[in-house]
């Protein structure tokens, strides 16, 4: 009794399953008591139950999950809803009746309410992907969709003040440097930062995206990924792009090793060939060679996520940085990134982004909303103050919208020559056209087009580690008449810089209503889930 998607099996048993492959999936096979094999195929849409002598059951809302057998050679399949038994031969099925009741208890619990209204300021927390500079005195990070540095003990300062979408800051070992990706150009791709002039050229020209980079320890190349997953590095000087391994499924930023030789990141790797969940473990990529290691740093263990959180290889190469169960780990290797030790944890308390000094000997994180720094022997965290404020973008005024038709999605017909009537970012009436006067308000005329409420997205995952969208989605939404997105699960900081940026009118999008990072089980599959064990 069992079921799999793998077509090889079915056209090894059933001699006419090579004819009607093709493109269609078949699912479900499953062996009567007397060895006939069913299974389904799903094609358009449609789904087909079939049999040693060809289709048995079509033209009902199959579900396709193996059909369950009887010691009387009858078989039970489920379809439009409906538990159902019938023979081989047999032209009709008989339903079996089920019910059952089911006590639903509503949680009660403070919901939270999202303030549009107030242009009070409010302290920033959508801090993503901080970097240590090598000097230990400076941070790197992206907020309000832009890049910030921040000296220690200073205010933080805007980098680029362009408008566009940036992401992924990260030092030169020298510390006058910062690459980082934006979408200024078109799509995503690695922006190069000189701090002391202002310079700005752009690094990579590739066809796909240019994003997570990362520079090496000599300071002649920067590795990257691309929205598939590939590992790429390039030199600054020649601007030589190679393509040193992939793609992979949603792996994490890469980190060099001190001979420029290895490259460590964070990779999915497959429990078993059984099903799609698996373990974010430690990748070693030998770039002369292309050989790869996986590691796990503990048994059956997974880091946090495959984003920001590691591993982060130390610049004298003795050491990596990673969070695992959300807390901070190091670990000794060689250096090809082989781990020469168990595992240390170093702290006790929540951990995301770790990032490393140039001289190795201090780690920055995140924790609960602000940034920590500690020894990377361990100790006690410092709280690195952080003063950065944003405020609602609110529109004044009224403004009147006139359409020729409008819709309200409730009744059936649309309504003639309407005035819908905005006060402010509230929507205060809709009227018909009868030559009414609205004061000072702006008056937009669209008398060929139609206004309807707006649409929600319900399902997103916009803020994952190496997606390539930048600020296009926000604005394709809006264009299909999508005002209102929510994100059932993303990496929680930069969740809240994506809406934070929108909120504040820094970027262009739909209202975003988002959780964090999805909470998983010890074996996971997408980038930004938790594992959790215990």
């Amino acid at each position: 009794m069992w079921w799999t998607s793998n077509r090889a099996i079915v056209a090894s048993v059933h001699n006419d399953a090579r004819n009607i492959l093709n493109d269609k999936e078949i699912r479900g096979p499953s062996w009567s008591p007397d060895g006939d094999l069913t299974y389904f195929i799903l094609n358009n849409g449609t789904v087909q139950l079939h049999g040693p002598r060809g289709i048995i059951v079509q033209g009902e809302d199959i579900f396709p999950f193996r059909t369950s057998w009887l010691p009387t050679g009858e078989f039970i399949y489920t379809s439009s809803g409906k538990i159902r038994r019938r023979g081989l031969e047999t032209a009709e099925s008989s339903v079996s009746e089920f019910s059952a009741q089911l006590s639903i208890v509503k949680p009660k619990y403070q919901r939270v309410r999202r303030d549009f209204d107030s242009v009070a300021s409010r302290p920033v927390l959508g801090i993503g992907s901080p970097a240590l500079s090598p000097d230990g005195r400076n941070i790197a990070f992206r907020a309000l969709s832009d890049i910030w540095t921040m000296t220690i003990g200073d205010q933080p300062r805007r980098v680029c003040r362009d408008g566009f979408h940036k992401s992924d800051p990260a030092w030169s070992p020298d510390g006058r440097w910062l690459p980082y990706s934006s979408d200024r150009g078109g799509k995503l791709d690695i922006w190069l930062r000189d701090l002391r002039t202002g310079e700005d050229p752009q690094l990579t020209h590739l066809s796909d995206a240019g994003l997570s980079g990362s520079w090496s320890q000599d300071g002649r190349s920067i590795a990257f990924l691309d929205q598939a997953g590939s590992l790429y590095t390039i030199e600054i000087e020649s601007g030589t792009v190679q393509k040193v391994y992939g793609p992979l499924w949603e792996p994490g930023r890469p980190s060099w090793g001190p001979n420029g030789r290895t490259i460590a990141l964070a990779a999915f790797k497959p429990y078993s060939a059984s099903y799609r969940e698996g373990l974010s473990e430690i990748l070693t990529v030998d770039r002369m060679t292309g050989n790869v290691e996986y590691q796990s740093p503990l048994p059956h263990r997974s880091l946090s996520t495959r984003g920001d959180d590691g591993p982060v290889w130390s610049p004298d190469g003795t050491k990596i940085a990673f969070a695992l169960a959300s807390l901070l780990w190091i670990a000794s290797v060689d250096a090809r990134g082989r781990l020469t030790g168990a595992p240390r944890m170093i702290n006790a308390e929540v951990t995301d982004a770790p990032s490393c000094s140039g001289d190795s000997k201090t780690l920055l994180y995140r924790c609960n909303g602000s940034l920590r720094l500690l020894a990377a022997e361990g100790g006690k965290p410092q709280i690195v103050p952080l003063s950065l404020h944003w405020a609602m973008a609110k529109p004044a005024g009224r403004t009147v919208l006139r359409v020729g038709r409008f819709w309200d999605g409730r009744s059936p017909d649309l309504r003639e020559n309407v005035d819908v009537l905005i006060d402010s970012n509230k929507i205060a009436g809709i009227v018909s056209q009868d030559g009414n006067a609205y004061g000072d308000a702006k008056i937009v005329d669209a008398p060929r087009s139609i206004a309807m409420p707006g649409l929600m997205d319900m399902h997103t995952h916009r803020q994952m580690q190496g997606y390539s969208y930048g600020d296009r989605q926000g604005r394709l939404w809006l264009s299909l008449g999508i005002t209102t997105t929510r994100s059932v699960g993303s990496p929680a900081y930069h969740m809240v810089e994506d809406r934070e940026s929108i909120d504040s009118g820094a970027r262009v999008g739909p209202r975003h209503f988002a959780t964090g990072e999805a909470i998983d089980g010890s074996r996971i599959f997408y980038n930004f889930r938790r594992p959790v064990t215990e």
